[in-house]
């Protein structure tokens, strides 16, 4: 009786070894296609011209603007002295 107590405890736990792997197959599954979806839109992003620092002229703002969810804009004017500093 002892032993067949033993085996269904070795059984269970080999059960749950292969619950556990599964579950940490599917987390690593599930990160890398998070990861790759991250590395698309990055380099998506770099084709529009992200991380750069430069002038965009009036008649090119709105369509610099609207293709993209996030943008950071600095408007100034060559007359005023405080936008000479930039």
């Amino acid at each position: 009786m002892e032993e067949e107590n033993k085996e269904n405890k070795l059984g269970d736990d080999e059960d749950a070894d292969d619950d556990e792997d599964a579950g940490i197959r599917s987390l690593r599954e599930k990160r890398l296609r998070q990861m790759k979806l991250a590395q698309i839109e990055k380099l998506e992003n770099i084709g529009k011209g992200h991380g750069e620092y430069r002038e965009v002229v009036s008649d090119e703002f709105l369509a610099e603007c609207c293709g993209s969810k996030v943008v950071i804009a600095h408007f100034y004017h060559d007359e005023f002295p405080r936008c000479k500093i930039m």
